[in-house]
This record gives structure tokens, C-alpha cells and sequence, in this order.
């Protein structure tokens, strides 16, 4: 466990609650703080009661998508500096573009990474 780790937050928000839960457990193993959200809405009233240094944000999720989410958040002075990494099953090219201009410069396709690999991709993005 890295001490560096030891205060650095975490929330996973993904509808997907087996990848989640996964996620979770790893990234507690590496000394992160952990907190979870299954779609937008908890996403939000997560974040207002304690805010994360990092959101790894799916995009297709019931009641309110990743999308809105980043708006919402970016609308509120004290959530402007939060990282945010998409995880997502979209890789579509449009929707790629779309979050790049949305000030959201990582996203990553879910089949194309590891657990491993997003928790080093964290690691990189937080540390």
C-alpha cells in the first residue's frame, strides 16, 4: 500500500454493479478511498457530501448519463478541479470528440482495459 494513496478519493460511478464492485475492491487493495455510485443521480449526492479528487464516470447509465453528470459538476465552482476519467462501452469517434471538448481529456473504452490499467491510469491522472 502506498501512503501517498491514503487520502486520495475515489468515486466509481457505473450502472454495471459487478465492474464497480470490482473496481472498488481494487483500488481499496491499493490504498485508495472508495466510494460508489450506480447511476448520475447518487453520483451527485455523492459528491456533495464529500468531494472525490477523481470520478471514473461511465456514460450510459439510468437516470442521468455520464454527460450530464460532467455538466453538473462543472457548473459548480467547487467541483471545477476534480479529474474525471470516462469508462465507458462507447468508442464511438463522435462520442470520443464529444468528451474532449467537454474538458475531458481521458476515456477509456471498457474492453480495451484492464482493471489493472485503470487503476495505473488513475494513479497517473491523481498522483
Amino acid at each position: 500500500m502506498n501512503a501517498k494513496n491514503e487520502k486520495k478519493r475515489i468515486l466509481i460511478v457505473d450502472d454495471e454493479e459487478s465492474l464497480r464492485r470490482a473496481l472498488a475492491e481494487m483500488l481499496r487493495h491499493e490504498g485508495f478511498e472508495v466510494m460508489e455510485a450506480g447511476d448520475g443521480r447518487e453520483a451527485l449526492a455523492e459528491i456533495s457530501k464529500e468531494l472525490p479528487d477523481l470520478i471514473l464516470l461511465d456514460i450510459i447509465m439510468p437516470h442521468m448519463d455520464g454527460r450530464a453528470v460532467l455538466k453538473k459538476i462543472r457548473e459548480k465552482q467547487e467541483f471545477k478541479d476534480v479529474k474525471i476519467i470516462f469508462l465507458t462501452n462507447l468508442s464511438d469517434v463522435n462520442n470520443i470528440a464529444d468528451m474532449v471538448e467537454m474538458d475531458t481529456p481521458d476515456y477509456l473504452v471498457k474492453s480495451d482495459w484492464s482493471i489493472a490499467d485503470i487503476v495505473k491510469k488513475i494513479r497517473e491522472k491523481i498522483m
